[in-house]
């Protein structure tokens, strides 16, 4: 058995050890490997999946796997859109790729630099389509690394 840790403010518990989308999920062209794959770590019993748009196919090798076990699973998606238009069609394409009706975690993805963090909260910026998607009960739960100003120079 996989041991549980609470993800954050969450209240939800996860396994310590998540599948993310790297590897074989970000490809093209792998469908059985993928499908065995992301089963196979249901099976192990991680609960913890975790992908993004940038991620080439493994949105769409989560939704062909994930279709039939997508209850027994912490679903996490990300967005590096940085305007509420763009994150909004992540968004919609993503669930609809994903074969489900909401994300348990979405993120802002790939967030480096205080510029990355003043354009998502611009007016109409991504974190807008966040919050908003939440409100929804699109998303669960919304997240994005902070940066601390020092980190930058």
């Amino acid at each position: 058995m996989i041991p549980k840790r609470r993800l954050g403010k969450t209240n939800v518990d996860v396994t310590i050890l998540g599948l993310g989308g790297e590897g074989v999920l970000r490809t093209y062209g792998h469908k059985r490997e993928a499908y065995e794959l992301i089963n196979r770590a249901i099976d192990l019993g991680i609960n913890y999946f975790d992908s993004a748009k940038a991620y080439a196919g493994c949105e769409s090798y989560h939704g062909k796997a994930l279709k039939e076990r997508r209850k027994d699973i912490f679903l996490a998606g990300k967005s590096h859109a940085r305007d509420w238009m763009g994150a909004h069609a992540h968004l919609r394409d993503t669930l609809k790729t994903m074969n489900t009706d909401h994300l348990d975690l979405w993120q802002m993805h790939d967030m480096r630099t205080q510029e990355d963090i003043d354009e998502v909260t611009l007016p109409r910026g991504a974190l807008e389509a966040f919050v908003e998607a939440k409100e929804k009960g699109l998303v669960r739960f919304i997240g994005g690394r902070s940066v601390d100003p020092q980190e930058l120079h």
